[in-house]
């Protein structure tokens, strides 16, 4: 009676199937409970998708496109927003001001007029200021100033400014900011406390040499951002968004942020020409300066400008004297080298090389950055663990910047072990610790595969449908407080993602805004080069069938899709001794055969359908190019019949010409 009675509330409440399945014995008996639980969580689900419209009806097409939308409009209100401030600026009227005979009483737009139609003795830029101000500030409402620029130009019985932004506020003295501050009637300041204080190195004269130990004396100072951080109310922006590879932030991050910044992982493996590369050599460090590193750091610009000719350059060394020494170097290389030099000009355009040292890279940034760590054992192999401003208190900011300027590869030069750097300074930890992480890439905790546990049942199911189709997948992978929820591996490339799947479980929901949630967050994924899906639980409930097939195609397809040279594209990206173009410079065969295999290997899988006669290494061009050596461009229009030249391909030359000089001047 007891299971008569049981049978017929089952059913009665949707579970008869269940119940036909028990008695058909097609439920085990060990797995009763474990189905019973799972009929009446679905039996659950359906009444709340049943009685909930929103849920019901959900259609994951049209929300994607509610999505897209959103994202499209998003940008729209953000442009229009920049143009209402404009009209707004543009539609404010001008103060007349006063339109004395006496010239000096000419105030606004008065004196503005006056002084256009002069030639000479034109009134100082503080006076125009002091006289005009208000018309000056409604045609242009915003100052871009240095705080000296603020004492300089701005009397302080002037309007003041609706509102002051200082950025790098840990380089600026208290006594500079007040000036400023005293003008404006809102402050906010910007700025990263565990980046350069203010010192006294920008104090030193234009014209000073450097001495030796010119790096003793600077001093640092109290910054504006360190005296109103504990009396005014902050908000920590916790988002990296530099680096376009984890490795790049990863060792600031554990050891100045105590791994608090949120980081975007990389799809990038770290041999694709993204990340931290190390080269460690048997440098002397003498008088500042450290000659082996110079010269492997004018090698790596050199083998940048043919390798990643559209990537920014910066390099960066511990002390001034090894920074002009550098540059000195770069200077003759410059001189002796028409395609560098040409190079250098184009690299230019779009931003400078610059080479600078600790004290004064701050807020600058490069594609790719070159460390030289400068300090070294000395002629008696004795080092001196004493590393000027970096062994003082407050020197591992200077560290921190140090190695946060590239975004997307680091290459450190190092002649320093880290058996040998003593002292238990902040600095010195920092470069001991910095020095191992480069060359082993590892922290004393492992932050990429996190071995956090998925967020739901939900991503489990997902998971296990990718594998059932022959995918690995890794959960919740993640650098430092930002994890993707699924992430597809390449299934021939190790430490490769082709797929980031994302769920609407706890880090969907978490976002406060649409904006994050939406747009930014996969905006960010996308321009690290992920590919970005999103999974809707209500419609993976209603058909995971449905959800995941179209997924695994796109899987399918990114992998056949991928060009069959791909493996070249990928070692013209890598480090020297990794890519095709190192091993066929320094191989042991004749030029004619480097050349030709150059040819094969490189040009013709890059370049496919040029016709054999049009090629830049066909066989009339390689004859030349064995016989006469010419060392550039100049020489080699030089040698070869105009003719030959008019038929090479245009593609194959902007692309290969510099790599196939440097072939002949490695032979010569």
């Amino acid at each position: 009676m007891s299971y008569l009675r049981s049978r017929e509330e089952l059913t009665i409440n949707g579970l008869a199937d269940f119940v036909d399945k028990i008695e058909s014995c097609i439920v085990l008996n060990e797995k009763i409970i474990e189905n019973f639980r799972a009929n009446i969580f679905n039996h659950i689900s359906l009444i709340i998708l049943s009685n909930n419209k929103i849920l019901g009806n959900f259609d994951s097409s049209e929300h994607e496109n509610l999505r897209r939308k959103f994202r499209e409009i998003d940008k729209k209100l953000m442009k229009a927003q920049r143009e209402l401030i404009a009209a707004k600026a543009s539609n404010i009227s001008l103060p007349s001001g006063e339109n004395s005979p006496v010239v000096s009483n000419k105030t606004e737009i008065h004196c503005i007029k006056h002084e256009l139609g002069k030639k000479t003795r034109f009134i100082s830029t503080r006076n125009l200021l002091s006289r005009a101000g208000e018309t000056i500030s409604t045609i242009k409402p915003c100052f871009l100033m240095s705080p000296t620029s603020v004492a300089q130009y701005l009397d302080p019985n002037i309007e003041p400014f609706d509102l002051l932004i200082m950025d790098e506020a840990s380089q600026i003295k208290v006594e500079y900011a007040i000036g400023s501050i005293a003008r404006s009637k809102q402050l906010v300041i910007v700025g990263d406390p565990k980046q350069l204080p203010p010192t006294t190195f920008f104090e030193q004269t234009l014209y000073e040499e450097p001495d030796e130990d010119d790096e003793l004396d600077i001093q640092d100072m109290e910054s504006i951002l360190d005296l109103m951080m504990s009396r005014v109310r902050l908000r920590r922006l916790r988002w990296h968004y530099r680096s376009k590879h984890h490795d790049l932030i990863k060792f600031s991050n554990h050891q100045f942020y105590d791994s608090d910044l949120l980081v975007f992982p990389s799809p990038h493996s770290s041999k694709s020409g993204y990340g931290l590369i190390y080269r460690e050599i048997e440098g002397t460090f003498n008088n500042g300066i450290n000659h082996d590193e110079i010269t492997a750091v004018i090698g790596e610009i050199k083998n940048h400008s043919i390798m990643y000719p559209n990537e920014t350059l910066g390099i960066a060394a511990m002390n001034r004297k090894q920074s002009d020494a550098i540059e000195d170097e770069l200077l003759n290389l410059e001189r002796g080298d028409s395609e560098f030099r040409e190079w250098k000009r184009k690299i230019s355009r779009k931003d400078p090389i610059f080479i600078k040292n600790l004290e004064n890279i701050q807020g600058d940034e490069r594609d790719v950055i070159i460390i030289s760590m400068t300090y070294g054992k000395d002629k008696d192999g004795n080092l001196n663990s004493f590393f000027g401003p970096i062994s003082k208190p407050g020197g591992h900011r200077r560290i921190n910047v140090l190695i946060t300027r590239s975004k997307k590869k680091m290459i450190v030069i190092s002649s320093l072990k880290t058996e040998n750097i003593k002292g238990d300074s902040d600095g010195n930890r920092a470069v001991r610790g910095f020095i191992e992480f480069c060359k082993t890439k590892k922290l004393p905790q492992n932050i990429k595969i996190t071995n956090r546990p998925p967020d739901s049942d939900f991503e489990i199911d997902v998971a296990r449908s990718l594998n059932r189709s022959g995918f690995k997948c890794e959960m919740q992978l993640g650098v430092d407080g930002f994890f993707l929820d699924i992430a597809v591996l390449h299934p021939d490339k190790e430490d490769q993602y082709i797929m980031c799947i994302e769920c609407d479980g706890a880090t969907y929901h978490s976002s406060v805004t649409a904006r994050d949630r939406d747009r930014i967050r996969q905006e960010h994924l996308e321009n690290l080069g992920w590919t970005v899906r999103r999974i809707w639980s209500t419609e993976w409930f209603n058909n995971s069938k449905r959800v995941i097939d179209p997924i695994i195609n796109e899987l399918n397809e990114i992998i056949k899709s991928e060009p069959k040279n791909q493996e070249i594209i990928e070692n013209q990206q890598q480090s020297n001794e990794l890519d095709q173009f190192k091993l066929i410079l320094e191989s042991d065969t004749p030029l004619e055969d480097k050349l030709t295999r150059f040819n094969d290997k490189i040009v013709k899988k890059e370049i496919p359908n040029t016709d054999d006669e049009e090629r830049l290494l066909n066989k009339n061009i390689i004859k030349i190019l064995v016989n006469e050596l010419p060392q550039n461009r100049e020489e080699f229009a030089e040698v070869t019949p105009e003719y030959m030249r008019k038929k090479i391909c245009r593609k194959e030359a902007h692309e290969f010409m510099n790599m196939v000089l440097e072939i002949v001047r490695y032979e010569s």
